[in-house]
């Protein structure tokens, strides 16, 4: 199975032996989206997407999760461009680790590196 035929198919539709990284999220843009200048001086665009849980933990008051994005692609940098805080946002892409050096050492954190996205909500067929 190719990697896009990955991101495609549901987990279900994977084999055993089959990895899949694939990310499909729907709601809120938290913010504006920033555009970055990276020392490679390529441009990444920055945002933050708040998503309603579908299930709450009974240990916890929170409803929502923040997600970082961020994407190279100079189409989804176009879209986003025209996104204001508040919009209704859905983003496809993959769970990428980020590493970086600072002086109390190296640091990490997890994005979602977008290759899609689209400003409001997706109309499923029946």
């Amino acid at each position: 199975m190719s990697t896009s035929e990955h991101a495609a198919a549901p987990p279900s539709a994977l084999g055993d032996n089959d990895d899949c990284n694939a990310i499909a999220l729907r709601g809120r843009l938290s913010g504006e989206v920033e555009f970055r200048e990276i020392p490679s001086g390529s441009t990444v665009a920055v945002w933050r997407l708040v998503v309603r849980r579908t299930t709450r933990d009974l240990n916890s008051s929170v409803t929502v999760d923040t997600i970082d994005c961020e994407s190279f692609s100079k189409q989804v940098m176009r879209s986003a461009g025209r996104w204001s805080d508040g919009d209704r946002v859905e983003v496809e892409g993959a769970l990428r680790r980020r590493f970086w050096q600072t002086p109390a050492g190296a640091r990490s954190r997890y994005v979602v590196d977008v290759r899609a996205a689209r400003k409001g909500a997706v109309r499923r067929e029946t």
